[in-house]
């Protein structure tokens, strides 16, 4: 049996569908770990500031900068990438 492009396309689909759950911890893990990390850089960052004379209002001010908003769903905006639904679901 010669496979079609349709026979192909199951495949590939059955392939990747196991390996899916993996994946997405994977990246959930990836995601809390670089925000802890940057919430945690943002408060070392603003205790420097403060130990060094500034303003504490101030150095509330520039650590809240200093820690990016990194949201998937603003990510997925810019990049121009769409998923069926999830814009509707999660609303910014």
């Amino acid at each position: 049996m010669i496979p079609t492009p349709k026979n192909e396309e199951l495949r590939m689909v059955a392939s990747i569908v196991p390996k899916l759950p993996g994946l997405v911890m994977k990246f959930l893990w990836a995601y809390m770990v670089f925000k802890r990390r940057m919430k945690r850089s943002a408060r070392a960052f603003k205790k420097g500031l403060i130990k060094n004379g500034m303003d504490k209002k101030l150095a509330k001010q520039l650590a809240e900068s200093y820690e990016i908003d990194f949201s998937i769903r603003k990510l997925m905006k810019d990049q121009g990438i769409g998923i069926p639904g999830f814009s509707t679901i999660f609303n910014d």
